[in-house]
């Protein structure tokens, strides 16, 4: 996680699977980008990209989230 400033954070993440059954050979590997926007100390805004590095993973997925944080 890299703090941009005191409201932006960018994030990178990579990772590798592996699959329940051993018959397939590739465990699926993908590469995650996303931005977190804290518009407070209870509220988080983010947005993220996942992109497959090979063919055993979804090719590309878009997501976004919230977090409340209950006090």
């Amino acid at each position: 996680m890299y703090e941009i400033n005191e409201q932006w954070h960018a994030v990178v993440d990579t990772g590798i699977s592996s699959h329940e059954t051993k018959a397939e050979k590739k465990d699926p590997r993908f590469m995650l980008l996303g931005l977190i926007h804290h518009v407070n100390d209870d509220l988080d805004l983010d947005v993220g990209y996942k992109k497959s590095l090979n063919s055993t993973e979804t090719d590309r997925q878009i997501g976004v989230g919230v977090t409340y944080r209950f006090k």
